[in-house]
């Protein structure tokens, strides 16, 4: 005995209900297709990250800090042993991955920063941190770490003048 509703697509001239399912099926596999064409362009998309680099000078002799690296504040002193710390430079690059951008950092150092891996919620940064001389390029620090977009990583360490340092504050979103 045929239910209702099977009773009824027949009478309305619908056939069976399989036939449909097969229509629908089809329709399914060219909407699935034409989203894995849309992921492939969106994970495309995702293979691009904004790095910044924010160049931080790190000093004894004075107590101030810039008013752009208060969210930064107890961080940087937890990590490194200064009272005072300036932003001297901010610098921002849109890098694919894989790619490789060099950033001016105080004399006489220069920053060559790699998009290694791009994920949904965090990057992958290679970074060397260059003295530069005329005769010759010193690798002076060679690193790479994984970052929440959004957030900083602090590296650094390096002379400058006096008893200052430099640190550099590192982020991709």
């Amino acid at each position: 005995m045929k239910r209702w509703a099977a009773w009824r697509r027949e009478a309305r001239g619908a056939g069976p209900r399989r036939r449909n399912v097969r229509r629908s099926g089809s329709v399914a596999l060219a909407v699935l297709a034409g989203l894995a064409g849309l992921a492939d362009v969106a994970v495309a998309a995702e293979g691009r990250a904004e790095v910044r680099v924010w160049t931080i000078r790190a000093t004894r002799s004075n107590a101030e800090i810039s008013p752009e690296l208060k969210s930064l504040a107890e961080k940087l002193k937890r990590q490194f042993n200064y009272t005072g710390y300036k932003l001297v430079s901010r610098d921002s690059r849109s890098l694919d991955q894989g790619q490789e951008a060099r950033f001016s950092l105080p004399e006489p150092y220069v920053a060559a920063v790699t998009l290694a891996e791009v994920k949904d919620k965090s990057v992958t940064l290679r970074v060397r941190i260059i003295e530069k001389s005329e005769s010759r390029e010193v690798v002076r620090l060679n690193t790479s770490f994984t970052v929440q977009r959004g957030l900083f990583q602090l590296c650094g360490g390096l002379k400058l003048d006096g008893d200052d340092v430099l640190i550099v504050a590192l982020s991709g979103g």
